[in-house]
């Protein structure tokens, strides 16, 4: 029996993912993902396919792209198949969603809610799918797999979007969608009604009915696979390395919220210690307009001065401990191999092409089987790993050891080199924003000759927002070294602004640009610091890559830039670091 290879995939994916307001709808959404393709690859095994990528990974997410070799007679029909399989399987989760919203007590939907509805989870409304088959012939695998990914572009570039009329008020995660309402309610109204149901927490909806959903919004926030249990809050997040330092010296506050809020708290773990939402660690988080918002809870102003009193407390006993108040910062990790289309064509030159494309796709599968328990080691949360892809959110100052860690993992078992973007968000500032830096961010590390890079983009809350690279082993000596110092304040922080300052007189590296580093260095440690770091400094900053038009003038501006962000991380994000 002749067979042929399948090349199948479906978007829209990275929009999909970035639809979020909250660390559930991200995890929700890359959750939705990894669902569909698994409906996908099941349809295919299922009619006689053998799926060559990806093979299966303990613990990794499917991808959205599938390579199978199946019956050349029956090619057509198995694409067909899959692709039903993808409707199939939304329309199942599109149910629970709905299901779930029904269960906490929303109003049942009329007749404009149910139209809203059902435009909105039709097949072919949000997903597409595109395949295309190649008949193994002469060229066997190596032709047919060039064929089959040469169609699918094509169909790809050439395909039609469906035209949608989405009127009155638009949900909270697109922007572009009309939320979900009654005949003769707002889609505004609406939502806030559901938002004050008493079985909905502030974990679900804003509580001060800020929030609107449509039909996809609701699969994501309301289905089996959003958890206010299952993913940490952004703030959590932050909060993380502060809260595992503090925990034998937590029951005076937590008991302190506990009398604040009363029933309006809800858990978000079966910690016996601390179950409750990192924001209540930051100081900014009591006040009566935040706490009504989150949680909402009226309070009372004597509880609530208590509760800030007991919590400064805790910063001053921490304090006494060598411990800062949390970091109000958390990182956005997206990490991507290098060159994995270089790859796939080394495979596909081999004499055995498809053996090499097993073997690749299985070295893939050992790292996504590894992302786990590297995340584990980090307090990082992993969004999603799938084939070479890593996406996670991590405390700021864990996101380049995490980084460098994933890196190493990839190297081992993949045999190529990883680049990663990161970007550093405050917890108040919205998701959107930090995931669109992160991509962002990935595109510049992309650009590095040689990549094996690193970019990290710091948004700050005052709105300034600066992207630094570099190669991940020139940085890793230099950036570890100056952290140090900076934490145990032997280098005061104005060293990376003076730095930034002379890069207007010295704008590459070199002998002059050596001297005066140690000039500043011993300057602004008191003589503790000199020559050495200045030549390891200088030597970092040859490695840089040329300025990225838009973002430095020089390098040696970046390397204060670099400066700059260590200070910040030092400091525990502090906004005026000095």
């Amino acid at each position: 029996m002749s067979e042929a290879l399948l090349i199948f995939t479906f978007s829209p994916v990275q929009s999909f993912i970035a639809e979020a307001r909250r660390t559930g709808d991200l995890y929700a959404g890359s959750r939705i993902l990894a669902e569909l393709a698994a409906a996908a690859a099941c349809s295919i095994g299922d009619q006689g396919g053998k799926v060559v990528y990806p093979q299966s990974a303990a613990g990794g997410d499917m991808p959205n792209k599938l390579v199978a070799l199946v019956p050349q007679a029956s090619a057509a029909s198995i694409g067909r198949q899959a692709e039903a399989a993808v409707h199939d399987r939304w329309r199942g989760l599109a149910a629970e969603g709905l299901d779930g919203l029904v269960h906490l007590g929303a109003t049942r939907p009329d007749g404009t809610w149910q139209a809203i509805w059902e435009r909105q989870t039709a097949p072919g409304y949000l997903w597409q799918c595109f395949w295309a088959a190649a008949e193994l012939g002469d060229g066997g695998y190596a032709e047919a797999y060039r064929r089959a990914s040469a169609t699918v572009d094509a169909v790809k570039h050439s395909r039609l979007f469906p035209q949608a009329v989405e009127q009155g008020e638009k949900d909270s995660l697109s922007g572009k969608r009309e939320a979900l309402h009654l005949e003769n309610q707002s889609g505004r109204r609406y939502w806030r009604e559901v938002a004050g149901l008493p079985t909905v927490t502030g974990a679900l909806l804003r509580k001060d009915g800020r929030e609107r959903l449509d039909a996809i919004g609701v699969v994501k926030r309301f289905g089996n696979l959003y958890s206010d249990r299952k993913f940490l809050s952004v703030s959590s997040i932050a909060a993380a390395p502060f809260l595992a330092a503090a925990r034998p010296r937590l029951s005076p506050y937590r008991d302190a919220v506990e009398r604040l809020l009363g029933e309006t708290l809800y858990r978000v773990s079966d910690d016996a210690i601390w179950p409750y939402d990192g924001d209540l660690l930051f100081e900014d988080t009591l006040t009566r307009q935040r706490l009504f918002a989150s949680y909402g809870a009226m309070v009372d102003p004597d509880e609530l001065r208590a509760a800030r009193a007991a919590l400064n407390n805790l910063y001053e006993v921490m304090h006494s401990k060598k411990v800062a108040p949390p970091c109000p910062y958390y990182a956005v990790i997206k990490l991507d191999g290098d060159d994995m289309g270089e790859r796939i064509s080394a495979c596909l030159r081999e004499k055995e092409a498809e053996a090499a494309h097993r073997r690749f796709s299985q070295s893939l599968a050992a790292f996504s089987s590894r992302v786990a328990q590297v995340t584990k080691g980090h307090r990082a949360c992993r969004v999603y790993n799938g084939g070479d892809d890593v996406l996670a959110l991590t405390p700021a100052t864990a996101a380049i050891p995490f980084v460098s860690a994933l890196a190493e993992e990839f190297r081992s078992h993949v045999g190529a080199t990883a680049s990663a973007g990161i970007a550093l968000a405050h917890h108040l500032s919205p998701l959107d924003a930090a995931l669109e830096a992160a991509n962002e961010a990935e595109r510049l590390a992309k650009g590095v000759p040689g990549k094996a890079a690193i970019c990290v983009g710091l948004l700050r809350r005052s709105g300034e927002h600066v992207f630094v690279r570099s190669s991940q082993r020139a940085l890793a000596e230099p950036l570890a070294r100056v952290l140090q110092l900076f934490s145990s304040d032997v280098l005061s922080g104005r060293l990376a602004y003076e730095v930034c300052q002379a890069a207007y007189a010295l704008p590459e590296p070199g002998a002059e640009l050596t001297a005066e580093l140690k000039r500043l260095l011993l300057r602004h440690s008191q003589g503790k610091v000199g020559e050495d770091l200045a030549l390891q400094l200088n030597a970092w900053a040859e490695s840089l890559p040329e300025p990225e038009p838009g973002l430095f003038g020089s390098r040696v501006e970046e390397l204060g830039q670099w400066l700059v962000l260590a200070r910040f991380l030092a400091s525990q994000g502090g906004e005026d670091a000095t």
